[in-house]
């Protein structure tokens, strides 16, 4: 039996664990945090919805769609969790204008339907024609050579002379996965073509090619997996990280924890994220090329469906300034649990732009705002501002977990110093208060060559949603799906390691 180590307990962490105990390896995970899960952070507060964002999958996402085919539970198995997304919408705000697309699987004609409506809102967005046109011609992407899959989007696309498309892509992208005109030319066409599938190598039990959990993600997936695995003999430490990793002659001897405990293992896996590695491997940074999004969401309660978004599901706000998307959550359906308070609906919003750019209302980046402001600006960009005093919403806006605005002290600046940390807001009262978030978005962008034997240590390997390898096909930042593609492949190559050494 070889010994094998984990860093880091997000999704990649447990892909790892998952795969790897299968082969009769003894595996520890270790973990700075005291739970597992990483970024996939959702449960239920005082009977209602929070979570840090809300998530989309889809049909073809088979190593997400396996691997809870695979976890045993209550007599079942984790599809029992799946629900399909039968519609999905971009939504302008100003115009209180929504654009509807099914995601059932297309025959010829809904699909040409489909191509419609999305040259429309296009068109609709202010894009002229010919660049819409030659915009269609660019999305297909057979026999497209390995340069061009790898140029930045920018390239591609010709951002520079069609200054109107790219403003609506960028728009797109940035909302959807935090993408940006140096996001690789390939993951954004994979991104755009998912709805084109074949039934052959996709989920097909909910005839829909967009998927979602029925359920909050920690409570759905993550603790029910990591009780999965705990069952399976994967071993756990929480609230210990690495600090350092023992190197000699190319071969990592151990690591030392943050408790000062020194851990030996036959490999060492660093699931964890990119400033963690390059503190422990400085040769990392040479290689790597990543955008850090400080993503967050925030949840609103409503005691009835406000008229706009009746029949909506989830989707894309296409004219808001801080790259708004939401997701509707309907009582007696969500999690199949009544919601508490009378609350009929909860909308969850996920804003990916949060540092720069300035709202409408308020003409400033959200971690500039009170906590006020940020209330009325979400409203506003959302287009229920005048809900905001009804007594149709329940409370206020709820800060997703994993984000809080406090009371600029000293105390505050030590207990939450891993923190990422806003600048300094005064209220009305001149007391100060900032924004902190725990987690932020890490996409590589087409410069970044971190791969899973980038350590230059036989023993250590690397994985995460920031690592690429050129045997995965799922390569959509931002996605449960790349990092477990991700993680599957790593073990595969540990396996490997640990045979022939």
């Amino acid at each position: 039996m070889k010994k094998i180590v984990i860093f880091g307990s997000g999704v990649t962490g447990l892909k790892l664990a998952h795969e790897l105990i299968k082969t009769g390896n003894l595996v520890t995970v270790y973990e700075t945090r005291d739970q597992p899960g990483g970024k996939c952070i959702g449960t239920f507060e005082n009977g209602l919805p929070t979570e840090l964002t809300h998530r989309q999958m889809f049909a073809s996402n088979m190593n997400f769609i396996s691997t809870l085919k695979e976890i045993e539970y209550k007599g079942d198995n984790l599809l029992k969790n799946i629900e399909p997304l039968n519609n999905v919408q971009f939504y302008w705000a100003n115009e209180k204008k929504f654009m509807n697309f099914k995601r059932n699987f297309f025959n010829s004609f809904q699909q040409l339907v489909d191509n419609l409506k999305s040259a429309n809102s296009l068109f609709f967005s202010g894009v002229p024609l010919k660049d819409i046109y030659w915009f269609r011609s660019k999305l297909f992407i057979d026999n497209l050579d390995k340069d061009t899959l790898n140029m930045p989007l920018s390239t591609y696309l010709e951002f520079e002379k069609r200054p109107k498309l790219a403003h609506f892509i960028l728009k797109i992208i940035s909302t959807w996965i935090g993408g940006n005109g140096n996001t690789k030319t390939g993951d954004f066409l994979l991104l755009f073509n998912y709805k084109n599938l074949s039934k052959k190598k996709v989920y097909t039990r909910t005839n829909t090619t967009s998927l979602t959990l029925n359920g909050p993600i920690s409570d759905s997936l993550i603790e029910p997996w990591y009780g999965f695995l705990k069952e399976r003999g994967v071993k756990f430490r929480f609230n210990e990280g690495i600090k350092k990793l023992n190197i000699s002659d190319g071969v990592a001897i151990n690591a030392i924890s943050e408790k000062n405990n020194v851990i030996e293992a036959d490999a060492f896996i660093l699931a964890i994220p990119p400033k963690q590695v390059v503190n422990i491997l400085p040769k990392i940074a040479e290689r790597l090329s990543v955008n850090y999004i400080k993503s967050h969401g925030f949840q609103f309660h409503f005691k009835e469906v406000p008229s706009l978004f009746l029949d909506k599901t989830i989707g894309i706000i296409a004219d808001s300034a801080w790259g708004l998307s939401y997701k509707l959550y309907h009582s007696k359906k969500y999690a199949h649990k009544e919601f508490s308070n009378d609350v009929k609906v909860t909308i969850s919003i996920t804003a990916t732009k949060t540092e720069k750019e300035k709202g409408p209302l308020h003409n400033k980046p959200l971690i500039e705002c009170t906590l006020k402001e940020v209330e009325e600006e979400i409203l506003f960009q959302l287009g229920l501002q005048e809900y905001m005093y009804k007594d149709i919403m329940y409370g206020n806006m709820n800060i997703g977990v994993g984000a809080k605005y406090l009371k600029y002290t000293d105390f505050n600046l030590e207990q939450y110093n891993d923190w990422h940390h806003g600048p300094v807001i005064k209220e009305q009262n001149d007391e100060k208060y900032f924004w902190i978030f725990e987690n932020e978005l890490i996409n590589p962008d087409y410069n970044n060559t971190v791969g899973i034997n980038s350590s230059n240590c036989n023993n250590v390997f690397i994985s995460g949603e920031w690592v690429n390898d050129e045997k995965q096909i799922w390569t959509v930042p931002s996605t449960l799906e790349r990092c477990m593609e991700n993680a599957t492949i790593c073990s595969k190559v540990v396996n490997n390691y640990l045979v022939e050494a």
